[in-house]
């Protein structure tokens, strides 16, 4: 009986090794390189087709199998393994660019898949360049505006754009183009605008990577300080932009700019925010976002330590002599009374406190700790408006 079971708990895993070996059969991946840039739906030949694969989400490294298309622009990759967490995709360079086709996946059931790759011509020409929506927020904080501007970018060309070869930054063409106002500060990008490919030249930010026909989303965050309740923001447009928002948090700050409608309350990140709109904005033009009630900038400390020291320097032995003169008054006052209590009769002989004396001993004083006092005024507004 023992021998039988051990046999059972034997046959058992070699029955599920077996079944795996037969469920894991082998897939095929086919698929046509097309040129996007032609009117017709033309193929290449002779275009070298790598396959990619993907094993739990993480791209397999290192040796990749590679394929030819034929005279009718076809590749295949057969005997691939089908296992599962197991993924591939087709890719092809095609004039310097790297073009790719859809992941797929095999199952049970369907273990030949399709995934073509569409590759196009470059362009150093930006007509086909578009922004179909520009989104300005605009959050103030004391001294600082907090600016998030997001640029959804349309290629609506049928090829890619690689910038000018004559416009280079560390061996890069400089392809997209977005200005930034002056001293704008603290830069940091998003969206599908990485840090490695971005380029900060003055007020222009550039993205270096070639832009294929399609949509991209650039987001660009940076802060720029003011000292007033009021300042503005200059912007120049870089290319046609269908439609751009600005959108500045509702209470008492408001925004004048010229061509801009108000088009209400609108919800985002979780305040309400007043949207200004303007639509058809064409490349070169300017826009003036002029900000009024912005609340007031921090008080500005670095002059506290030497205006402390002005007053210790200063108006100590001022404020001394006056204690010095104050306690001589208070000692003739003292004796004026002592004398007229002790002499009701002669009170019309005692001299009374020369007024204009201290008038004028007053006057000097407050003249001479002036400057210390305009600073502590100076400290006191900006505190106010913080």
């Amino acid at each position: 009986m023992r021998l039988l079971l051990t046999l059972s708990l034997a046959v058992i895993p070699a029955l599920s090794f077996s079944q795996d070996l037969a469920e894991n059969k082998s897939g095929t991946l086919s698929g046509v390189v097309f040129d996007g840039s032609a009117q017709d739906e033309a193929v290449l030949t002779g275009q070298e087709v790598v396959l990619h694969q993907y094993v739990n989400g993480k791209e397999v490294e290192g040796a990749r199998a590679h394929a030819v298309t034929d005279s009718k622009g076809r590749f295949i990759f057969s005997g691939l393994d089908s296992g599962l967490g197991l993924a591939y995709y087709p890719g092809a360079v095609f004039e310097g660019t790297p073009y790719y086709g859809g992941l797929i996946r095999f199952a049970p059931d369907s273990l030949e898949k399709r995934s073509d790759v569409v590759v196009f011509r470059s362009s150093t020409s930006d007509s086909g360049i578009a922004v179909v929506r520009h989104h300005i927020i605009v959050t103030p904080e004391s001294g600082e505006l907090q600016v998030k501007e997001l640029f959804v970018f349309s290629n609506d060309s049928r090829f890619t754009f690689v910038g000018s070869p004559a416009m280079r930054r560390d061996s890069k063409n400089l392809v997209l183009t977005m200005a930034v106002p002056d001293h704008a500060d603290k830069m940091s990008f998003g969206g599908e605008l990485m840090g490695c490919c971005a380029v900060v030249d003055g007020n222009r930010v550039y993205d270096t990577m070639v832009f294929k026909p399609g949509v991209r989303q650039v987001a660009i965050s940076y802060v720029l300080p003011y000292e007033d309740s009021e300042t503005t923001i200059n912007k120049i447009v870089s290319y046609p932009t269908m439609e751009t928002d600005v959108f500045i948090p509702e209470g008492p700050i408001s925004l004048s700019v010229a061509g801009f409608s108000s088009r209400g309350s609108f919800a985002l990140y979780g305040k309400q925010y007043h949207r200004y709109a303007m639509a058809n904005l064409g490349a070169g033009d300017f826009m003036n976002l002029t900000l009024s009630g912005l609340p007031g900038a921090p008080a500005d400390w670095r002059w506290a330590p030497l205006a402390l020291l002005f007053i210790v320097a200063f108006g100590g032995p001022i404020l001394y002599r006056k204690r010095l003169k104050a306690r001589h008054i208070e000692g003739a006052e003292s004796a004026t009374e002592h004398q007229q209590l002790t002499e009701p009769d002669d009170v019309s002989t005692c001299e009374s406190i020369d007024e204009p004396i201290l008038s004028t001993e007053t006057e000097r004083t407050g003249k001479t700790i002036q400057p210390a006092d305009e600073v502590g005024q100076t400290t006191s507004h900006e505190g106010e408006r913080r």
